[in-house]
């Protein structure tokens, strides 16, 4: 019996989606009111699961960027980013601060991002940043939402 360590995101209800990393096989099971667990598969694998307390998806992303503010303009690359937020590391060190309002600028395919955000972490030259939702309609949050979407969603996509 193999023990593996996972990060799983629970739906709206409550649910999440786990695959066996040796059988592939995969089960919708229901979230128990711990976030560790421990789920068993037919096949003998015993994982050890983590629900991840985040609402949205966090996907892990390099993506060059520009952070802009009243003090500090620079460049820096994305580590992780979510329909709510971003993180990553900037070139220049001590420049951002917890509570800054910045413009984020990033490009995904051909799409320019620009979010408003405001930094809650800041470690050396490390980052993150709580986004203001982009304009409904708007093609950098079409474009942004599919970028950042679960990899079991876009498999139920192209489903139906």
């Amino acid at each position: 019996m193999i023990e593996e360590n996972i990060r799983v995101l629970e739906n709206e209800n409550g649910t999440f989606l786990f695959k066996c990393s040796k059988c592939d096989k995969q089960k919708r099971m229901r979230s128990p009111n711990s976030l560790k667990f421990k789920v068993k598969c037919p096949c003998g694998i015993l994982t050890s699961v983590k629900l991840n307390a985040r609402s949205d998806y966090r996907k892990t992303a390099n993506i060059p960027v520009k952070i802009i503010s009243q003090k500090f303009r620079g460049k820096g690359v994305t580590t992780n980013i979510s329909n709510k937020g971003i993180s990553g590391s900037y070139s220049a060190r001590h420049e951002l601060a917890v509570g800054d309002q910045v413009k984020i600028e990033y490009t995904i395919g051909e799409v320019l991002v620009t979010e408003h955000a405001t930094i809650k972490y800041v470690n050396d030259s490390n980052f993150g940043a709580k986004c203001e939702l982009l304009p409904q309609y708007s093609e950098a949050r079409k474009k942004k939402g599919f970028f950042v979407m679960p990899p079991d969603q876009t498999l139920w996509l192209k489903l139906e």
